[in-house]
C-alpha cells in the first residue's frame, strides 16, 4: 500500500492500514517518547497517547507533507502535553554555568548512541525537554517557547544549561577511559 492509501484507509476505518501504518513508524516514535519520557512506562503512556492523538488527527494530513514528519511532530506535541501535566520545574541557578570543558571529538565518537540518549534520560527535565525539542526535533526557541508556555530565553537557557550539563559528563566518560 502507498502512504495516501495507507492515510486513506486509516481515515475510513481499516484495520489493516492502521496496522500498516501503526508498524511502519512505532518503532521510530517510541524512540522519540523514550527521548522525552526516559525508559519504563512513562515512555509507553506517552506513546499511546501520541498514537491515539496520530489516529484521531490523521483527516488532517496534508499529503504534499512528509507523512514521517507529520506523525513526528504529532508525537512530541503529544509528549510535551503529557510532561505540561506533570508541571515541568525549570533550573534558574547558575550551577557550572561557567563550565567550559573541551570535548574531544575523537573520544566523542567513540561513545555509543546508547551511552548519549542514557545520559540525556539522566538531564533535569526542563534541560531534556528544550534539548530534545532544539537538537533532535528541530524547533526554534520561538516555537519551544510556544509549546511549553515558557519565555525564549528559558528556551536558551534551558538549552545552555543542557549541553553544559552534557559536555560535562563526556568530559567525566573521557576521565574515566583514559
Amino acid at each position: 500500500m502507498s502512504e495516501k492509501e495507507i492515510v486513506i484507509g486509516c481515515i475510513n476505518g481499516e484495520l489493516r492500514a492502521q496496522r500498516i501504518l501503526f508498524d511502519k513508524f512505532a518503532g521510530k516514535m517510541m524512540t522519540v517518547c523514550r527521548r522525552y519520557a526516559g525508559q519504563g512506562s512513562d515512555a509507553e503512556d506517552f506513546f499511546q497517547e501520541s498514537f491515539i492523538r496520530v489516529f484521531q488527527n490523521l483527516h488532517q494530513f496534508q499529503f504534499h507533507g512528509s507523512l514521517e514528519g507529520w506523525i513526528r511532530r504529532v508525537v512530541v506535541h503529544a509528549c510535551i502535553r503529557q510532561l505540561s501535566k506533570r508541571k515541568l520545574t525549570y533550573s534558574l541557578d547558575s550551577d557550572n554555568m561557567h563550565f567550559e570543558p573541551e570535548v574531544d571529538n575523537l573520544a566523542l565518537s567513540s561513545l555509543s548512541e546508547e551511552e548519549i540518549i542514557n545520559w540525556i534520560n539522566m538531564m533535569p527535565m526542563g534541560y531534556k525537554t528544550v534539548f530534545n525539542l532544539v537538537v533532535f526535533d528541530g524547533f526554534s526557541h520561538k516555537e519551544v517557547s510556544s509549546m511549553m508556555s515558557i519565555d525564549e530565553a528559558t528556551s536558551r537557557s534551558q538549552l545552555l544549561k543542557g549541553r553544559k550539563w552534557l559536555q560535562k559528563r563526556v568530559v567525566n566518560a573521557q576521565k574515566v577511559k583514559i
